[in-house]
């Protein structure tokens, strides 16, 4: 992500920034940390890119260095929120090309997390490998943990179908279906 903020100008304005980026707030052991950052130009903001950060929360401070060569004091902490779409739940049970005379099937996936928790599974089961017109659609919200399970409500006619299923995490962000 790009982190972004103010230029110091004035009498003893800045010449370049130190950055700083942690997971705790205390700054303990930064994963980040950016020095003399220069400052081009006089009138845009600094923007700093960061690498790719893993799903989570995040505490970030810049301070100010003049051409004098003195760091000004941190600025205030300032907190960063990263959420990435859950993973697609693995389909288990019934397994690909199987077989059943059961018109009410029971379907299993396994379960996935996310650090922000898992707010819904939506399953659709569908006769078009598209699922263009989906013969069963069901969301299931706020699930327990192991919940990875459904059976249809309602009645399948006899025909190959193809089913897939989707997770939601709690901010809520949608993952990819299954595949």
């Amino acid at each position: 992500p790009d982190f972004q903020w103010n230029r110091v100008g004035g009498s003893n304005p800045a010449v370049s920034y130190d950055f700083f980026l942690d997971d705790n707030i205390a700054f303990t052991s930064p994963l980040t940390v950016q020095t003399n950052i220069l400052q081009v130009g006089t009138t845009s903001p600094i923007i700093f890119t960061s690498p790719n950060l893993a799903e989570g929360s995040y505490f970030w401070k810049v301070r100010s260095i003049n051409a004098g060569g003195e760091k000004s004091a941190n600025t205030t902490t300032r907190t960063i929120n990263i959420n990435l779409p859950p993973p697609a739940p693995v389909l288990q049970i019934p397994s690909n090309g199987a077989f059943t005379n059961d018109t009410t099937p029971f379907f299993g996936w396994a379960d996935v997390t996310d650090l922000f928790g898992i707010s819904r599974y939506r399953i659709e089961v569908d006769n078009n490998a598209n699922f263009a017109s989906n013969e069963f659609s069901q969301n299931l919200n706020n699930p327990p943990v192991n919940t990875g399970s459904q059976t249809t409500s309602g009645t399948l006619a006899a025909g190959l179908y193809n089913w897939r299923v989707q997770a939601r995490d709690g901010q809520p962000l949608d993952g990819p279906f299954s595949s």
